[in-house]
């Protein structure tokens, strides 16, 4: 859902804790090869749109987070993990035809890949849009 995927373009792009530390480094399924760490890329790996008897519309989808830095210690991802939350966790993300947004994060999981020296910290939220 393109909509879906500009409204958290926007919502990450904003001025915000995540953004700078990242330094704007957001992509949507995977990064570029030899990306400068630390950065985050986003997918959607379910999508279900349901339309009501009453012509109401409602999208129930993931949306999968992966954070990832190199740094010695965990502490940038965490930091990483924190923002994202704080960004997030309000629930509020304004997607253009859609009222009633509702977003939680259901999970998140942290890994270290000691041959790359790579940190993931992946993170799912659940997000059902409803639309008239």
């Amino acid at each position: 859902m393109k909509v879906l995927t500009q409204a958290f373009c926007t919502k990450l792009t904003t001025t915000n804790s995540l953004n700078t530390l990242v330094g704007g480094r957001f992509y949507n399924t995977s990064a570029p090869e030899q990306e400068v760490f630390p950065y985050v890329v986003f997918s959607f790996p379910q999508q279900t749109p349901t339309e009501l008897l009453d012509t109401t519309v409602i999208e129930d989808c993931d949306v999968d987070f992966k954070l990832y830095s190199q740094q010695e210690s965990s502490g940038q991802v965490y930091d990483m993990f924190d923002y994202l939350c704080l960004l997030l966790d309000d629930g509020s993300l304004s997607i253009t035809g859609y009222t009633h947004v509702r977003l939680n994060r259901v999970s998140s999981q942290l890994q270290y890949y000691a041959e790359d020296r790579v940190w993931e910290y992946t993170v799912r939220y659940h997000v059902v849009c409803y639309k008239r």
